[in-house]
C-alpha cells in the first residue's frame, strides 16, 4: 500500500516509472494486485481491498491513464455487497465469509 501511495506522490508531479505503471496496469487489469509484496516482487499475502484499487484509480486518474482508471473502478465494485438481505448492502468487504468486515478511511 506505501509503494502505491509513492506512486501517487510521484504522478502527482509527473515522476512516476513507467516500470512501475506499466506493472499496476496488467496487476489491477488481472486483479491480482495485493496488500504487501517481497523485494522480489512476490506476494506476501492474499489480501486486495478496495482501497488498493482506489489509489490505483487516483494514480490513473492524475495522469490521465482511463484504462488503469477504469479497470480499477471495476476492481472496486467487485468487492460490493449487493445482498438486499445484508445489513451492509452498498458496502464493500472481501468475499470469504469467515474473514471479519473492515473499513479503511
Amino acid at each position: 500500500m506505501e509503494s502505491l501511495l509513492t506512486i501517487l506522490s510521484l504522478a502527482e508531479v509527473h515522476q512516476q516509472r513507467p516500470e512501475s505503471m506499466a506493472y499496476l496496469k496488467q496487476h489491477v487489469k488481472e486483479g491480482t494486485l495485493y496488500g504487501k509484496y517481497s523485494a522480489e516482487g512476490v506476494p506476501l499475502t492474499d489480501i486486495r481491498s478496495t482501497a488498493i484499487y482506489a489509489i490505483t484509480a487516483m494514480i490513473g486518474s492524475v495522469t490521465g491513464d482511463q484504462e488503469l482508471y477504469e479497470s480499477s473502478i471495476e476492481q472496486m465494485n467487485k468487492f460490493q455487497i449487493n445482498d438486499t438481505n445484508s445489513e451492509l448492502e452498498g458496502g464493500s468487504a472481501t468475499p470469504a465469509a469467515s474473514r471479519p468486515i473492515h473499513s479503511i478511511m
